[in-house]
């Protein structure tokens, strides 16, 4: 039926194909997460991560973060918490509400906003999601420069919602 809005148990998100321009890694034994070729694995960005990527002459970055969960912590509460500490160190974020999806049993939140700096450039998009796996939650941050928003931002909402479950698909770990 049209015109009825949608309820809580409707928040499955369609799950997009990746384009063949994204390489896939495996984060644990049966998830997948994937990001554009052009960006390389850094290790100077000022954030603790599980894994970095940049692509300074494109200036895209993004950072995998990785944490146990405690027990009984739900997905909602860690990714407040999370989205409340990341924005402490940023100047004046724009928005703050998280927003709730789903990949097939990945269960996730993401936002989109924006943030001053105290260099260069001026003004840095973000684009950041939290997802729940089996024993810890992921948090990927991925940001570039006001001017390039429009040219990354395909490629940005890609990313944040990359995970995939990898049981029984191609990728092999051995």
């Amino acid at each position: 039926s049209s015109g009825c809005s949608s309820t809580e148990s409707e928040k499955t998100t369609e799950l997009q194909k990746i384009p063949s321009h994204f390489t896939t890694l495996q984060i644990d034994n049966s998830t997948t997460f994937s990001y554009p070729s052009e960006l390389v694995l850094a290790d100077n960005l000022l954030y603790d991560s599980k894994f970095q990527f940049s692509d300074l002459i494109n200036v895209q970055y993004v950072v995998v973060q990785e944490d146990n969960k405690n027990k009984g912590e739900s997905l909602k509460s860690f990714a407040n918490k999370r989205l409340e500490q990341l924005q402490q160190k940023m100047v004046e974020p724009s928005f703050n509400e998280l927003n709730e999806f789903q990949l097939e049993e990945i269960n996730g939140f993401e936002t989109q906003f924006q943030a001053k700096t105290y260099g260069w450039p001026i003004k840095l998009e973000y684009w950041i999601s939290i997802v729940e796996l089996k024993h810890k939650f992921i948090t990927t941050i991925v940001w570039t420069s006001t001017d390039r928003k429009e040219t990354f931002k395909n490629d940005a909402e890609l990313i944040i919602k990359s995970f995939r479950n990898s049981k029984g698909s191609l990728v092999e770990t051995n």
